[in-house]
């Protein structure tokens, strides 16, 4: 420290001409006040007589002569002992030596993540970048001379010495900038005379081997001001959370004043900051501001000294100090961790040490990285980071008690780069973990734990990956036939799609919609087709790094039996988004030395590892699945759920992006059985995207280019028969020159209208009981699996190839094995009987049928009866007879016999009316109405309007339209017959009947015909 000297203070007033400001300094200067007072002490002491000075001669001679011994014996051990504490100082090179400095995590734009140390939180500093200002105020508090000595301070020592004795503890120091260096850079802080003598010693010969800036520069980096904040970077950081260029005074002197005591001083750390504030002000106010008015003049003619302008303003003014005393100073809040993006920049420290990122060379070592003062650039964007954070805490909470999760994850790359724009490892960094009975293995929520680079389940979200391998085979393409059954692959696996049921075959069970409608059985063919081994080469291509020994696998591997990291998941969809590139995700961006040089710097390296057109068929066949575009631009997606709902995924690409997002459990707790990627994940992935979306990044909303080799393909016109290459309800694009397989081929079969799952009979077709079914074969594209496919549709009523059972309905209507009639007719006019209908045989065609007339029982229709016979056409018949003999007017029964060459068979008995009948006319006795009393009769009389031959005739009545009741048999003919003494039923008492009635006969001389007459009106009976 320096003394302080008043300017301003009176000065002699017999003085000469007028002195500068400079000159009356030095005048007044502790050395010039001490030589004044031996001057002033010699000149008041009287003169000595000649005897006096004699005697005093001779003393002095003798002292003089112990003087000299003791000098030079002193100055022997005194050159010893320096020379001894020389060689106890460390090389100046040491001290000099590159200093620890942190390491800075910054995003790509040059946001500030995290800085990394492990000692010493110390940023680098270039003294070219320190303001004037700024400078002073720190040589102002603690080395006022510092251009003007050689290393050291003698005058400051003795007078810090003087108040040290004075005070009896050491309460000044009267070190110098660069005897400060020394001590912090030699570790030495025991006050001794030893160390004290060295510090000076080494102080001398750093000044004479470094300039005072480089001396200056030192001193500002490794200045400590608190905890572990060292040097005036870092510090300004800390406490105004700005650069030091960007420093006011009043902030530059509060740094400056801290140096002395850090701890009591600092503003912002430990206890009772309020009173620290207090401490600091005064002392920025009392100290530093006041020596910087103190010696203005001194400052400012040193600064125009280097800046070589005897002409430049000042640098330092009062009324600057003024501003500076009455500047309100604001301080940042302390934040001893920074950490922005936890779980990226982990990432990126965890690569730091397993890649060659050190000058491409070898991994960097932790205390490099700790100790080196390197920047490093991360991919991310922090302010879209922030939307992806904000993005996942609110989807926890949005939907997490729904369906039952307390974490998610986030992340989204450039595909085209590999580089990692936002990465979100879980809902929080900071938040506590959720833990089960403070079992940390055992948390719903683990706040560090980054799920991006952990193994986790991918559930369906890796079926694509098997569905691309296929389509650059050619085996399928996205139209092709892909039948949902079930299927046991063997090896004590039992496979299910999510909800136990099955699509079957249908128009949607294409290799494209099974895909889209992520179903597992569908998959498993796929993966039969394709085959283990090479689902796993393809994996591997892809990026993954989790797919080892091949044994470990079985057919679950496609359905996400086998876990990944999302962030190679991330990769691995990109390959998809770049058209079958392969670029490693990458989340460090770039590297610098503390002295700027590039240690690294990302440079995109593609390899080509897919086929573009299977990429292309790929994304066609995603394309926006879920219904994930926000702004109408070309992306895909797939979902992806683990067994008992552990993971559920969402994986969203275009050419300009893929973002992939997870919900669960870290501990694997199942969530509820409907969380699913397209409900649980995708509406929030949707939301996120459309926030990012028209950033620098992803604007482009380039559409998935189609390569060439990539073919339309026709689907069948019309009916579509014969064999056929994919079903048309399909995305009908495949490879050029793939010659797809026929995997469906179409017939035209006969089936009966009321049983299409069945072949028509002749007798169905001849009974127009039969229509045309367009009945197809499918060909499972694994042939191995065939018989799965074949034994589900017979199981389903639908053999695969269509009906394979004739029809089984009766068509005969009585169980008739043979030749049986339809819809016949027979009818009469002018002497002539006519048979029209249809026969047909359930043995084959009817060859003849037989016609007979006035018989109604096989064994009655003989020779004598049969009328003729006629060959059918196309199973009609239509023949017209002279009837047999004069035939009185009545109803006749006639038959047909028909044979098919097999069987013979009898009609039913048939009907017709032969001529004109009678009428009949009823006349009763008593006459209607008839009152009722007991034993009432009733004579009945039918009178013919011709005469008729009957015999067994019979009179019969309805009573109120009933059934009909025998009413007894009527004597006499053959125009007039009688019915007496038909006993009237009683009515009961208060009740009306009306009775109808109509008599029958058989007409003499034939076998059927008969007469049959109604009478109306009716006849009325009342009983009162």
């Amino acid at each position: 420290m320096v003394a302080r000297v008043d300017l301003n203070s009176k000065m002699p007033k017999n003085v000469g001409p007028a002195k500068s400001r400079l000159q009356l300094a030095a005048e007044n200067s502790p050395r010039a006040q001490i030589r004044s007072k031996f001057e002033k002490f010699f000149a008041t002491r009287k003169k000595m007589s000649p005897t006096t000075k004699k005697k005093l001669k001779k003393v002095l001679l003798a002292l003089l002569a112990v003087f000299c011994f003791v000098t030079i014996a002193g100055g022997l051990w005194f050159f010893a002992y320096i020379q001894k504490l020389d060689a106890g100082i460390k090389s100046i090179d040491d001290i000099f030596r590159e200093r620890e400095l942190a390491s800075v995590f910054y995003d790509r734009k040059g946001k500030e993540l995290y800085k990394l140390f492990n000692n010493y939180n110390r940023d680098p500093l270039n003294i070219e970048d320190i303001p004037p200002l700024v400078k002073w105020a720190f040589l102002a508090s603690e080395d006022i001379d510092f251009y003007n000595h050689q290393g050291f301070d003698p005058i400051a020592i003795v007078r810090c010495a003087v108040l040290n004795l004075r005070s009896g503890a050491v309460s000044c120091g009267g070190s110098t900038i660069t005897q400060q260096i020394v001590k912090i850079q030699t570790n030495q802080d025991q006050p001794t005379v030893d160390r004290k003598l060295q510090e000076i010693l080494a102080a001398i010969k750093v000044e004479q081997a470094y300039s005072k800036d480089e001396i200056l520069e030192l001193y500002l980096q490794v200045i400590p001001f608190g905890s572990n904040i060292y040097g005036l970077t870092s510090a300004s950081e800390f406490y105004f959370g700005k650069q030091p260029k960007d420093l006011t005074l009043a902030e530059a002197a509060i740094l400056a004043g801290m140096i002395q005591n850090p701890t009591y001083y600092s503003p912002t750390i430990g206890g009772n900051t309020e009173e620290k504030q207090k401490r600091i002000k005064s002392r920025q106010e009392n100290h530093v501001l006041n020596q910087l008015r103190v010696h203005r003049d001194q400052i400012n003619s040193q600064y125009r000294q280097q800046i070589d302008d005897q002409e430049a303003d000042d640098l330092v003014t009062p009324e600057l100090i003024d501003e500076a005393i009455a500047q309100q100073i604001t301080y940042r809040e302390p934040i001893f961790t920074t950490k922005k993006a936890g779980h990226a920049v982990d990432y990126a420290l965890e690569l730091l040490q397993q890649r060659n990122y050190n000058n491409g060379e070898k991994p960097f070592e932790l205390t490099e990285l700790q100790n080196g003062g390197y920047k490093i650039y991360l991919t991310l964007d922090y302010d879209l980071q922030q939307v992806a954070e904000r993005t996942v805490l609110d989807a926890v909470s949005s939907y997490g008690q729904t369906y039952a999760f307390r974490n998610a994850a986030l992340m989204t790359t450039v595909p085209s780069t590999g580089q990692i724009i936002t990465m979100v490892g879980s809902r929080s960094y900071f938040e506590k973990d959720e833990c089960i009975n403070d079992d940390k293995a055992n948390c719903l929520f683990n706040a560090q734990v980054n799920v991006l680079t952990s193994l986790q389940s991918p559930g369906s979200s890796t079926k694509p990956m098997g569905t691309y391998e296929a389509y650059r085979q050619g085996l399928v393409f996205p139209a092709s036939l892909l039948p949902d059954v079930p299927i046991d692959p063997g090896g004590g696996y039992t496979i299910k799609n999510w909800n136990g049921t099955y699509f079957g075959v249908s128009d949607k069970t294409t290799v494209g919609q099974m895909l889209r409608e992520s179903r597992n059985l569908p998959a498993i063919v796929i993966l039969e087709m394709i085959g283990t081994e090479r689902f796993l080469d393809v994996m591997r291509e892809f990026g993954y790094t989790t797919y080892k020994d091949n044994s470990q696998y079985g057919p679950s591997v496609i359905l996400g039996g086998a876990d990944v990291k999302p962030v190679e998941h991330a990769q691995g969809y990109g390959v998809f988004a770049t058209g079958g590139n392969l670029l490693q995700s990458e989340i460090i961006y770039k590297i610098t030395d503390r002295e700027g040089n590039v240690v690294y710097e990302h440079k995109p390296e593609p390899k080509k590892v897919g086929d573009e057109r299977a990429a292309y068929l790929i994304n066609q066949t995603l394309l926006n699945n879920h219904l994930l575009s926000w702004d109408g631009r070309d992306n895909a997606a797939k979902s992806g759920t683990s067994e008992n709902s552990t993971d559920a995924w969402i994986a969203n690409w275009s050419p300009d992006y893929v973002t992939i997002a997870w919900i669960g459990n870290n501990n694997n707790q199942y969530m509820d059985f409907n969380a699913f990627g397209e409900n649980a994940v995708s509406p929030w992935v949707k939301d996120y995207m459309a926030k990012i979306g028209g950033t620098e990044y992803f604007a482009a909303a380039t559409p998935f280019p189609r390569p060439g080799g990539i073919i339309d393909i026709p689907g069948c016109g019309g009916e579509c028969l014969g064999g056929n290459v994919g079903l048309n309800a399909g995305l009908r694009i495949g490879l050029e020159g793939a010659g797809y397989p026929v995997d469906n081929t179409r017939a035209k079969v006969r089936v009966c209208v009321d049983q299409t799952d069945r072949l028509a009979r002749p007798i169905d077709e001849a009974l127009g009981k039969a229509t045309d079914l367009i009945v197809t074969s499918f060909r499972m594209p694994a042939p191995s699996l065939q018989g799965f496919l074949d034994k589900y549709l017979a199981e389903q009523k639908t053999p695969n190839g269509g009906p394979t059972e004739q029809c089984n309905i009766d068509r005969t209507g009585g169980g008739i094995n043979g030749p049986f009639f339809q819809n016949v007719a027979v009818t009469s006019a002018g002497g002539n009987v006519r048979y029209t209908g249809n026969v047909y045989s359930t043995g084959g065609a009817v060859t003849n049928v037989e016609f007979y007339f006035d018989c109604n029982a096989a064994a009655n229709c003989t020779a004598a009866k049969r009328l003729g016979a006629q060959v059918p056409t196309n199973n009609a018949f239509d023949q017209t007879f002279a009837l047999p003999g004069a035939l009185q007017p009545g109803t006749y029964t006639v038959m047909l016999r028909a044979t098919d060459g097999t069987t013979t068979n009898f009609s039913s008995p048939v009907q017709v009316t032969v001529g004109t009948l009678p009428t009949a006319t009823f006349t009763f006795n008593p006459a209607s109405p008839l009152v009722w009393t007991a034993g009432a009769v009733l004579d009945v009389t039918v009178t013919l309007s011709a005469p008729m031959t009957l015999n067994t005739m019979r009179l019969f009545s309805q009573a109120n339209g009933g059934a009909a009741v025998a009413a007894g048999n009527p004597a006499g003919g053959p125009t007039v017959f009688v019915r007496n003494n038909w006993p009237v039923p009683d009515p009961g008492a208060g009740n009306t009947v009306n009775y109808t009635f109509y008599m029958t006969g058989n007409i003499t001389g034939t076998t059927t015909g008969t007469y049959t007459t109604l009478v109306s009106p009716a006849f009325s009976v009342t009983r009162p």
